[in-house]
C-alpha cells in the first residue's frame, strides 16, 4: 500500500478510535451513576457493553499496529520500535493530522483510564462494605464463602 493510502487509513482509524473511546467514556460515566444509585440491572447491562467495547478496542489496536508497521517500513523505521509518535515525528508536515489526532486520543484515553480507576475503587469500596456487613451479620466464615467464593475469573485473558 502506498504512503498516502496508509496515511489516509491510519487517520480514519484514529478518528474511529477517538469516537469509540468517547463512547467508552460515556459508558463508564453511566456505570459510575449505576453504582452510585445501586441499579443492579442497569449495571449488569453496562458491564456487558463495557466488556464488548474493550474487546473491540483490541481488534482496532491490531489493525492500527498493522498500519503503523506499514508506514514504519515506508519510513525505514524498524518494526519493533515503530510507534505512532515516532511516525508523526518522522513525517513532519505530512503527519500534522495524525499528530492532532494522537494528542486528542491521548487526552480521551487518559480520561477513560481515570474514570475506569475511579469506578474500580468504587466497586472495591462496595465490596468491602458488603463483606463487612456480611461478617457482622453472619460471622466470618459465611462472609468469606459469600464474597471470596463468588469471584469469577475470566480464563480467556
Amino acid at each position: 500500500m502506498q504512503r498516502a493510502a496508509l496515511l489516509q487509513h491510519l487517520a480514519a482509524d484514529l478518528r474511529d478510535e477517538l469516537a469509540q473511546q468517547a463512547d467508552l467514556e460515556q459508558l463508564l460515566e453511566r456505570q459510575e451513576q449505576a453504582l452510585s444509585s445501586r441499579d443492579a440491572s442497569g449495571l449488569e447491562d453496562l458491564n456487558g457493553a463495557i466488556e464488548r467495547a474493550f474487546r473491540a478496542a483490541e481488534q482496532r489496536q491490531a489493525r492500527r499496529e498493522r498500519l503503523v508497521r506499514g508506514l514504519a517500513d515506508d519510513q525505514g523505521i524498524a518494526p519493533g520500535i515503530a510507534t505512532l509518535g515516532a511516525l508523526v515525528e518522522r513525517l513532519g508536515d505530512e503527519g500534522w493530522e495524525l499528530a492532532e489526532q494522537r494528542q486528542e486520543l491521548r487526552a480521551v484515553c487518559a480520561r477513560v483510564l481515570q474514570r475506569a480507576r475511579r469506578n474500580g475503587a468504587l466497586i472495591a469500596a462496595h465490596r468491602r462494605v458488603t463483606g463487612d456487613v456480611l461478617a457482622a451479620l453472619l460471622g466470618d466464615r459465611t462472609e468469606r464463602d459469600a464474597v471470596g467464593g463468588g469471584v469469577l475469573v475470566d480464563a480467556e485473558v
